[in-house]
């Protein structure tokens, strides 16, 4: 057991790994990577939502006007997010196919709540927040399975392999 809490990737290797692994789709992620990951996403996002809360405040940004720090940050950072869970996907022997939707309609919804705040119809609205839920709660099921063991069709196991650089195939 101590062996393999040894092998897991920590807090400041998910963040380094994170932003190394920028475009990288290939290949497996471990859990911990993961899900360290989303904990810096949390707190980066708790940060920049009370400095979006004193930009509003101090009359800098107007509110409402659909544009904020939390939404520059979650623009910045979907791409490697994609590619995370893309490789987590992988990991458990699954292909692409609903990180792909959720995050094209993620987008959209950025996309939606920067440039077209207040004149999207409201049925459109719901239609993308029920996309939002049911593909949400899959990736989150799936985020916490078990790798599958040895090799897949995605590459080798995670667990063990230590630091690893992005691959470039």
């Amino acid at each position: 057991m101590e062996e393999q809490a040894s092998k897991r990737v920590g807090f400041v290797e998910a963040f380094k790994l994170f932003w190394q692994n920028y475009f990288n789709f290939q290949g497996r992620s471990r859990r911990s990577e993961y899900w360290f990951w989303i904990l810096w996403m949390l707190i980066f996002e708790l940060v920049l939502g009370g400095i979006d809360g004193v930009l509003i405040a101090t009359k800098i940004v107007e509110s409402g006007s659909g544009l904020s720090v939390v939404l520059i940050f979650e623009l910045i950072t979907l791409i490697p997010l994609f590619a995370l869970t893309t490789r987590r996907f992988h990991d458990t022997g699954r292909n692409i196919v609903v990180p792909a939707i959720y995050f094209v309609v993620w987008l959209i919804s950025l996309l939606i709540q920067l440039f077209f705040q207040g004149q999207v119809n409201v049925v459109i609205d719901r239609i993308i927040d029920i996309i939002m839920i049911i593909f949400g709660i899959y990736i989150l099921v799936v985020s916490f399975l078990q790798s599958d063991k040895g090799q897949n069709k995605y590459g080798s196991e995670p667990v063990g392999q230590g630091y690893r650089k992005p691959s470039h195939q």
